[in-house]
């Protein structure tokens, strides 16, 4: 996976995170880079997951629509969240 890939994986795991489960694991500046990096990169991006991200969502750094996480994710955060 590539470090323009790995953005998208960023972007779900810290989403997730924060609108599912109510945990900030990085600060909003932070996030605000992750979705500038991706809009930036959007067209050379190939993650599997890609398709969740919508531009309205990149235009407004939020994934508060977003309802439904891959299973990967979910299990990425719950661990982070054990560890925090």
């Amino acid at each position: 996976m590539s470090l323009k890939d790995k953005l998208v994986s960023d972007f779900l795991i810290y989403s997730c995170a924060y609108y599912k489960h109510g945990k900030s694991l990085i600060t909003d500046a932070e996030f605000d880079e992750i979705t500038l990096q991706i809009k930036d990169n959007y067209e050379v991006i190939d993650h599997m997951h890609k398709y969740l991200i919508s531009q309205e969502m990149l235009d407004t750094t939020s994934a508060y629509a977003l309802e439904e996480y891959p299973l990967i994710v979910e299990v990425i955060v719950s661990n982070l969240i054990k560890e925090d």
